[in-house]
């Protein structure tokens, strides 16, 4: 994996805590109010958004698309789910920092008083960043889900966006992840298995490689999920805990997650 500010220019941008230049559908070139928002909202915020970066691979998204259903199958109201709920269910106040997967980017900045989101995506033919979303709960009447040719106008996009983005936090928590953290200017000579990182940000790799057991045959496999395991409290209550719990088979040969293989060492 390597990090630099051409695979990943949206942190020079955190780095300058300044947008620069963004692409706009032609309607929006006009809305003048709406421009000067969403870059003084990100000069405000983007220190708070580089604090916590993270580089999301594809096994894990996959692992995480995979499991989203199973998740919101424990609630009985999915269609009313929240992002403040979910952070009770991290038991965190707040979330705040940025999600990069490939060419899609998340900054985000969720709390009990305010709620923001951008959401953009990097056209690398075009070498330029296309803002896909910008939703603020304190500047309401100038969020917009902005819509290019392979997306769709939602009025509940955004907080479909902001439900993913707390998912993967609560997969990051729950689920045994390797993390490879590269701190900022990690040259090649220092790096662990040729990851490296020229820019100023420390970025963390988030893999699914670290807990996920691959089957090596046609038996059946019971897919990683989230459940929520009866526990009693300090108090001897019974509550409900929120567990992630690994993929497993029935019969056949598996190979065994690198994390189950070192817990044995």
């Amino acid at each position: 994996m390597k990090i630099n500010y051409r695979t990943c220019p949206i942190l020079k941008r955190l780095e300058d805590k300044d947008l620069g230049s963004l692409k706009f559908p032609q309607e929006l070139l006009d809305d003048q109010p709406f421009l000067d928002t969403i870059y003084e909202v990100f000069e405000e915020n983007a220190t708070d958004f580089a604090r916590n970066i993270d580089y999301i691979t594809a096994p894990f998204m996959k692992a995480v698309i995979t499991a989203m259903p199973k998740f919101a199958s424990l609630f009985k109201n999915t269609e009313e789910l929240n992002p403040l709920e979910i952070l009770d269910i991290l038991n965190q106040p707040s979330l705040t920092g940025t999600l990069i997967n490939h060419d899609e980017i998340h900054l985000y900045k969720i709390t009990q008083e305010r709620t923001i989101l951008y959401e953009f995506w990097y056209d690398r033919d075009h070498g330029r960043i296309l803002l896909i979303c910008y939703y603020d709960s304190a500047h309401i009447e100038h969020s917009h889900t902005i819509v290019y040719e392979d997306y769709l106008r939602s009025p509940v996009y955004h907080m479909t966006q902001l439900l993913r983005v707390e998912f993967i936090q609560l997969f990051k928590k729950y689920a045994q992840v390797e993390v490879k953290y590269l701190p900022p200017k990690l040259k090649p000579k220092d790096a662990i298995h040729k990851n490296t990182n020229s820019t100023n940000c420390g970025v963390t790799i988030l893999n699914s490689k670290w807990f996920t057991t691959l089957v090596k045959s046609d038996a059946f496999k019971v897919s990683g999920h989230f459940r929520l395991q009866p526990k009693k409290d300090a108090s001897g209550e019974w509550t409900k805990e929120l567990i992630w719990i690994n993929e497993f088979i029935k019969t056949g040969y598996t190979s065994p997650a690198r994390k189950l293989v070192c817990e044995k060492q």
